[in-house]
């Protein structure tokens, strides 16, 4: 079989998005890698470019049917636990609510750049990190882990179909910000309506 004879398209909201910047492994993760007899190289592999997709639940579904078709081919035997799925209704954001009700979730990463176009084909410029909810169509390849156990899906390839841009959630410091952000300065009433 091919490198590319797996190579499956899924069309997606993604998040936790890193296409112009490798994500790092965190203190944790290299304190971590250390700690077990890894090494500063090991802990330098478990950075990776990467998205985060969604796929239906539904087995019915024409990506999810693909998806475990890809699998199977790949030589795994195709349930959730060998698949990797995440439960994006188990996960849930700091209000409770789940991250993608009736979605699977999957992590496709490369250790290497992946190319990124536009809808037309054309390379896609980015000057930042797309944001969670961008509509992408990942190509994975997807490939077995050396005792065919677990699927490992390879980031091929990005098209972005609805860019989403990352919130400014930076705090500037007053002195830093712009005349017309800072609070406009109300004369001293002596003390009446004070508060």
């Amino acid at each position: 079989m091919t490198q590319e004879a797996n190579i499956i398209e899924i069309a997606s909201k993604a998040s936790m998005i890193h296409l112009k910047d490798k994500q790092t492994a965190g203190d944790g993760l290299r304190d971590s890698i250390l700690a077990n007899g890894g090494t500063q190289k090991d802990v330098e592999n478990a950075s990776s470019y990467g998205v985060q997709l969604e796929v239906s639940k539904d087995p019915n579904d024409p990506t999810f049917k693909t998806l475990v078709d890809s699998v199977k081919r790949a030589g795994v035997h195709a349930n959730r636990e060998s698949m990797k799925l995440v439960d994006g209704d188990a996960v849930t954001r700091r209000d409770g609510t789940p991250v993608a009700p009736g979605k699977w979730l999957i992590d496709a990463r490369s250790k290497f750049d992946v190319d990124v176009v536009d809808t037309t084909g054309q390379p896609f410029k980015m000057d930042e990190e797309p944001g969670d909810g961008t509509m992408v169509v990942a190509a994975v390849n997807v490939k077995a882990n050396r005792d065919q156990s677990k699927a490992i899906y390879f980031l091929a390839g990005v098209m972005i179909e609805k860019l989403e841009k990352r919130p400014d959630t930076h705090y500037v410091f007053s002195r830093f910000r712009k005349a017309e952000q800072i609070p406009a300065v109300h004369p001293d009433d002596y003390g009446v309506d004070a508060f």
